[in-house]
């Protein structure tokens, strides 16, 4: 490895200054622990944390913030420092919003959802909960979900006045098969009233299911005098297995005909622009039918979902009853009926030919193009295109038609996407001739050019359709766009091929022998590199930009899906051994696997037997390598420390690396090379993250 692409590529993650949070060690005695809810200063007991006047408030404001409601006061009695009561009036709490914090299994009744619940009522500036009547937001932005057993059920985050709950580019990741990773109810006893959701931006990954949204239990309340509740699932990317036809992206459950809604309402529901791999995008739980009106059926809005993978679009689980299957398949009908719902792409285009001659003056001057476009359930329509119309025409049903000479270029697209698949079949049409001379002049005898009929890639054109013996005949060649002229050959009646002069701009000439001659000509594509993949989330004006396309094209990494790229998630230790792995070639793997967290069908096996094998990790303990775990500044410079051999060095320390960290060499070793100089402070932040975006760009400033 060279030194020069270490030391760009450590320079990325040292000085990404990022939230400091602590995260799982590599390979060493400590063991810090990803940032978590358990991280934070719980409240007080007497209620009266008050944010910046709060000691704990550096600490926790780093990932958590409230806002208060200035239009609304509640009195109260706050004690003083010497316990006495103090009349006051603060606002009510408006939202509370938790940023880049990692959770594991919020579950009903753990440690960890109840001190989750203490750490929202640090909001109070009061010993009453008064303060969280009406309209309290729970916003959570960049945030990971680890379920491990139980579904995350959302409302049972706060049992308190929160009627919406807000999720911003965070993962879900849920491990058990039979789970959902998350559940939505939209009314429950413990609030009395109904509940919004919003989840955008986000990842969805489960060994299960994916989000479950049901009516919940206090349905009386979904059509209150003070607005009902609306849910929105919006530009979230869904990976699931097809294992099983429970493992749908959305399940919708529950009775809705309290909602009491029409077709001229808007959908409780908003379901748009995800990208799905799963069994199945959407399944109609048995409960829905026992929906007694027509509510259920205008529910949902559904609208451009990419499906992949063969992924089905909507089924109804059915059972026994008729007359709730009825209604089942009822709802079912009313949400495949919304156009542009769900989109399967195509994958490819075939013509059932690439090449076709018609004449101008007689037939065939038409013939009909087929087009095959895979997978057979796409919802993508074909688009036939012409490049000349003065040559040919082509018609909605792939209907050819001759115009005039010349070439023309007939494309079947299918669909209307940027990145749409093609076909295309090149059209010839020339004038029937059915021979003889052109001459009035018998004693001066012409003699026939012949032109190619099926040309590919360009058009050829003669001066001369008929030359006398001796004249100048000139041939222009013209490519199509992407094409260059390949070969150029004219012979004679005997097979001589005749000799042609060049005179640039396309053209070409020959003297005319006494002999019919017939041209022929061939095109090439131009070879050109293959096209990056174009990110939703990667603006052209992105310090990443040119790093993220090079980074693609050389198989470094890749997107998080086939339209997102996600360049603000932080890089995982397998992503970082695998990054190092594909820049050393990609070795096959050697020797046996000492860790029981990474199976031999992951994506980074190799890569963590190659990296062990180099001695350049070893684990976190307890014959774990923890893949998933978020990788950071100072696992990251002990990993290229030891790819470097693990020089001795002293000298280079910071106020935050304590001389027996095991990261202390490595960071060290850093400062002499010139890699980096901290992050400021006299701080080196060995435990901030580094994210995609970033760690792109220093490999590929190293390596350009």
């Amino acid at each position: 490895m060279k030194k020069r692409w270490l030391a760009s590529f450590l320079s990325l993650c040292l000085l990404v200054a990022l939230l400091p949070t602590a995260a799982m060690a590599v390979d060493e005695v400590e063991d810090p622990k990803v940032f978590t809810i358990s991280d934070f200063f719980e409240a007080k007991a007497d209620g009266t944390y008050d944010n910046s006047q709060d000691e704990n408030y550096e600490t926790n404001a780093q990932h958590i913030t409230y806002t208060y409601d200035e239009n609304k006061t509640c009195s109260y009695n706050k004690k003083d420092d010497e316990g006495n009561y103090i009349e006051g009036n603060p606002y009510w709490v408006k939202t509370v919003t938790f940023k880049g914090i990692t959770f594991n299994n919020l579950v009903v009744g753990s440690d960890e959802i109840k001190t989750l619940q203490s750490v929202i009522m640090n909001g109070r500036r009061t010993d009453t909960s008064n303060q969280f009547q009406a309209s309290i937001e729970v916003k959570f932005e960049n945030c990971t979900f680890n379920q491990t057993s139980g579904t995350l059920q959302v409302y049972q985050i706060m049992p308190c006045n929160v009627t919406k709950y807000s999720f911003d580019e965070c993962s879900f990741n849920q491990n058990a098969t039979s789970q959902y990773a998350i559940t939505l109810n939209a009314s429950e006893t413990a609030y009395k009233t109904h509940i919004s959701y919003e989840i955008t931006n986000s990842h969805i990954s489960s060994k299960g299911r994916g989000i479950n949204i049901t009516a919940g239990t206090e349905q009386e309340t979904l059509n209150e005098v003070n607005g009902t509740p609306h849910i929105i699932i919006s530009n979230n990317a869904f990976e699931l297995p097809k294992s099983s036809d429970s493992n749908m992206a959305v399940q919708i459950a529950g009775n809705w005909s309290a909602a009491n809604l029409d077709s001229t309402e808007d959908a409780l529901i908003t379901i748009s622009d995800n990208t799905i791999d799963a069994y199945t995008a959407v399944r109609i739980h048995d409960s829905m039918g026992k929906n007694t009106g027509d509510s259920a059926k205008y529910l949902v809005s559904f609208s451009n979902n990419t499906l992949l993978n063969s992924t089905q679009a909507i089924v109804a689980k059915t059972g026994t009853n008729s007359d709730e299957n009825a209604m089942l398949e009822a709802i079912r009908d009313a949400y495949q009926s919304a156009e542009d719902g769900f989109i399967t792409p195509a994958t490819s285009v075939n013509l059932n030919t690439t090449t076709l001659s018609l004449y101008s003056n007689t037939e065939p001057n038409t013939a009909t193009l087929t087009a095959t476009v895979l997978p057979e359930n796409t919802t993508d329509e074909v688009v036939w295109t012409s490049s000349n119309t003065n040559v040919a025409t082509v018609s909605e049903a792939g209907l050819v038609t001759a115009v005039a000479d010349g070439t023309a270029i007939i494309t079947a697209t299918a669909g209307t996407r940027e990145s749409a698949p093609s076909a295309s079949c090149t059209v010839t049409v020339t004038t029937y001739y059915s021979g003889g001379s052109s001459s009035d002049d018998d004693s001066d005898p012409t003699y026939s050019v012949t032109l190619p009929k099926n040309v590919k890639g360009g058009e050829v054109k003669t001066s001369h359709r008929y030359a006398e013996q001796g004249n100048t005949v000139t041939i222009t060649v013209d490519p199509d766009k992407g094409y260059e002229l390949d070969e150029l050959t004219v012979t004679d009646s005997k097979g001589k091929e005749l000799d042609l002069t060049d005179k640039g701009n396309g053209k070409y000439t020959f003297k005319m022998p006494g002999t019919r001659v017939e041209v022929e000509v061939s095109f090439k594509l131009i070879e050109t590199e293959p096209e990056s993949p174009v990110f939703a989330d990667v603006s052209a004006s992105a310090y990443y930009a040119d790093a993220v396309k090079w980074a693609v094209e050389q198989g470094i990494t890749s997107g998080t899906s086939a339209t997102t790229f996600s360049p603000d998630m932080s890089c995982t230790r397998a992503q970082i051994v695998t990054f190092l792995w594909r820049a050393n070639g990609s070795p096959k793997a050697d020797g046996a696997n000492p860790f029981t967290d990474v199976s031999a069908d992951a994506y980074y096996y190799d890569a963590v037997l190659w990296a062990v094998k180099e001695g350049i990790t070893s684990g976190t303990g307890g014959n774990n390598f923890s893949p998933d775990a978020p990788c950071t500044r100072g696992q990251i410079v002990t990993f290229l420390y030891r790819a470097a051999g693990a020089p001795a060095v002293t000298g280079g320390s910071f106020a935050d690396v304590a001389a027996d960290a095991y990261y202390a060499g490595a960071v060290a070793w850093a400062v002499k090379e010139g890699i980096t100089s901290g992050t400021g402070g006299n701080n080196f932040s060995p435990d901030a993250p580094c994210t995609r975006g970033q760690i792109v760009t220093f490999l590929y400033q190293g390596v350009k």
